[in-house]
């Protein structure tokens, strides 16, 4: 008899800058912070939410126009969330919350430095409630990016194409070595989702009424409209939070070096 060997269980990311030397001085700390902040999120959310909807992250740092991305992003993308959540993120987020209010803890800091450690806490609650809208989302896109009714088909895609246009605006700010150029960029992005979910732009009562889709098809439309607006608009605050305002987060902290 061979005796059963169980599967080794999936190996946990652990942080690559939260540690104690960084520990040493409220802006170590909080660089650390940031450092740990957007490895998060320019590696296991990034790869989540692009697969998720079947996009590949090369694709969406090219230069193809969005709709034709579309048109030829097809397959989908072997992907499982949950073992990546566990994997790659949890622990990690985890470890983000505990280093900021060990560093509350450890140093006397003004008001607005403290608001500054808790807006990195912030920006990873918004990274981790992308990453949990993502999977909710997945079940149907790859159940309706395929499905025999044009309008529902049609519907899918341009959610995708959404977040397509928001991960690649982010991707620009991400390596531009002037991030804040693109606030504006960013901000009109939010407005223009929002402005376009289908509950609030018509497109959903047309369909209905139209008898175009079906009730479940419309009910399950109009769920996912709210995940997809409500992905981009973590991941965008995210963004801003991390790349653009970080700076200002990072300032005045070279002064602040008082243990209590």
């Amino acid at each position: 008899m061979v005796p059963a060997t169980a599967d080794p269980e999936p190996a946990i990311d652990q942080p690559k800058f939260l540690n104690k030397d960084a520990l040493r001085y409220p802006q170590t700390a909080i660089q650390a912070l940031v450092n740990e902040s957007k490895r998060l999120f320019e590696g296991p959310t990034y790869k989540i939410v692009a697969h998720a909807l079947n996009l590949h992250r090369t694709d969406i740092a090219s230069g193809i126009k969005p709709k034709k991305l579309i048109r030829s992003s097809t397959e989908v993308i072997d992907i499982d969330i949950d073992e990546l959540y566990y994997t790659k993120v949890k622990s990690i987020y985890s470890s983000i919350i505990e280093f900021g209010t060990t560093t509350l803890t450890l140093f006397s800091l003004s008001p607005a430095k403290v608001e500054a450690i808790n807006k990195l806490k912030l920006a990873n609650r918004h990274v981790v409630q992308a990453i949990k809208d993502a999977r909710e989302l997945r079940d149907n896109v790859n159940r309706y990016m395929f499905s025999e009714n044009e309008h529902i088909q049609k519907e899918y895609n341009n959610l995708r194409k959404k977040v397509v246009r928001v991960l690649r605006e982010i991707h620009l700010t991400r390596v531009d070595t002037h991030p804040a150029s693109h606030l504006k960029s960013l901000e009109k992005l939010k407005e223009k989702i929002r402005r376009s979910d289908v509950l609030v732009d018509g497109t959903l009562d047309e369909l209905i009424r139209n008898q175009l889709i079906t009730s479940e098809m419309a009910t399950s439309l109009a769920n996912d409209s709210n995940y997809v607006t409500g992905i981009c608009n973590d991941l965008i605050n995210a963004t801003e939070l991390l790349y653009i305002k970080s700076d200002t987060l990072l300032a005045g902290f070279q002064s602040e070096d008082s243990m209590e």
